[in-house]
């Protein structure tokens, strides 16, 4: 038998390349682990009823409050000290949208993926 517990969020692992700036001002990728929450369809009601409040608003949702919650970690990445990163929406902010979209897709490809032909 499977004890379940509701209380405990399921985290997954997906991967995505992530673009910086090397120490020589040269743009380099690299592949990072993304680890994140897996959504609980009460998660998903409580999503899709703050992006309708915020679509029937006029307003955005934005992608840094979506993945400051949606994000564990990024074990990968370090701050220049070489500490993890605390995972926030500002760090999404300051972040290059490129990566940030990057994340994102990766995710939604992890929990969406397409259907393989049979071989």
């Amino acid at each position: 038998m499977i004890k379940l517990d509701t209380a405990k969020r399921n985290v997954r692992e997906t991967k995505c390349d992530y673009i910086y700036t090397d120490a020589d001002n040269v743009e380099q990728t690299a592949e990072i682990r993304v680890r994140y929450f897996s959504l609980t369809v009460r998660e998903l009601k409580e999503f899709q009823a703050r992006q309708d409040a915020a679509d029937k608003a006029g307003e955005k949702v934005w992608s840094s409050d979506v993945l400051s919650e949606r994000i564990e970690s990024l074990p990968d990445l370090g701050d220049t000290d070489g500490k993890p990163f605390t995972i926030s929406v500002e760090l999404f902010d300051l972040m290059d949208l490129r990566n940030v979209e990057a994340m994102q897709k990766a995710i939604s490809e992890d929990t969406s993926p397409k259907e393989q032909p049979s071989k």
